[in-house]
């Protein structure tokens, strides 16, 4: 992410911190390296070290997943995996303004709206976007998108596993996952053979074969699970065209492009408009004060049936 002047650029780190960099800096030499390396390996409380000569601006205790910068640039608001949205001073992170708490699930994309700029838009894993005062950190309202997202998730995952398809095919994660579980199946048929033993013995359980209800095929425990439609919102953005303001985001695996009006009516709730093209959308830009978008769709999915053919982006109109 660059600021305003696009001298300065701020990335965040695997382990949750946040630095910022010159556009034209001067990384360390191989000294200084090791004397900041000597320097961490006695400090306790050292996480990691800095090895490209970046100043922390914060940091957070699990990964970050989103972040932006206020329009001023006097504030950056942080997202991380652990459904906390922070609000501190830039670049003097160490100061927190607010915290927006309300997520039960991870937050993964941050919008404030241009048309106006104190409120904050979320959304992550839950079933619905969440509108912030984000300088008081108050919740101000929800906006349900389940309902419309559902049907339009073509990407499935099965739990506990870090591949995104339709189909799951598996790979050397899901081989090393079935040899450990084959290695327990082992260990609990010959733990189960000797409690079935044991009983026999009282004769409690004589007719009991070893391992009959601990046998469990590593294989059939796959088999068994099946792909299931993951909602994680992806990007969220606004254009606002002669006063008429829409909130647009997009979801990971779906194929349409969603939008709502902003706000809501109180007297009616949210109602959502979807454009579906018919393959996952990966990224979308909108174009300012002209209620367009361009989006980006997936060119290595394609409907079953159909022939394989390059995706392209598409320009559509959304007010």
């Amino acid at each position: 992410m660059f600021t305003k002047d696009s001298h300065t650029i701020i990335v965040s780190d695997k382990f949750g911190d946040v630095f910022r960099y010159p556009l034209i800096y001067t990384p360390f030499t191989d000294a200084e390296l090791t004397a900041q390396k000597e320097a961490a390996s006695k400090d306790p409380h050292a996480s990691h070290t800095n090895p490209s000569n970046g100043s922390l601006v914060l940091g957070h205790v699990s990964p970050l997943n989103f972040m932006l910068l206020t329009p001023d640039e006097g504030y950056i608001v942080t997202a991380d995996r652990d459904e906390h949205i922070r609000v501190s001073w830039y670049p003097q992170g160490y100061n927190i303004e607010s915290y927006c708490l309300g997520s039960l699930k991870f937050v993964s994309s941050l919008h404030i709206l241009p048309s106006s700029p104190s409120t904050l838009v979320s959304g992550g894993g839950d079933p619905s976007l969440k509108v912030w005062d984000w300088l008081s950190g108050k919740l101000l309202g929800d906006i349900p998108i389940e309902e419309a997202v559902e049907p339009f998730i073509v990407v499935k995952r099965i739990i506990g596993r870090n591949r995104w398809s339709e189909n799951d095919e598996g790979g050397d994660d899901e081989e090393e996952t079935a040899s450990k579980k084959k290695g327990k199946g082992k260990k609990a048929r010959k733990g189960k053979g000797k409690q079935a033993q044991a009983l026999s013995e009282d004769g409690e359980q004589g007719d009991e074969k070893p391992g009959d209800a601990m046998d469990v095929d590593p294989k059939g425990e796959d088999a068994k699970a099946q792909p299931r439609k993951i909602l994680a919102v992806r990007r969220i953005e606004s254009v606002t065209v002669e006063a008429t303001t829409r909130v647009v985001f997009s979801t990971i695996g779906s194929t349409a492009l969603f939008s709502t009006l902003y706000p809501t009516p109180s007297s009616s709730p949210a109602s959502i408009t979807t454009i579906d093209f018919g393959r996952p959308v990966i990224d979308f830009v909108l174009i300012p004060g002209e209620g367009l978008a361009w989006v980006i769709l997936d060119s290595s999915w394609y409907p079953e049936g159909e022939d394989k053919n390059e995706a392209k982006a598409e320009r559509v109109k959304l007010i």
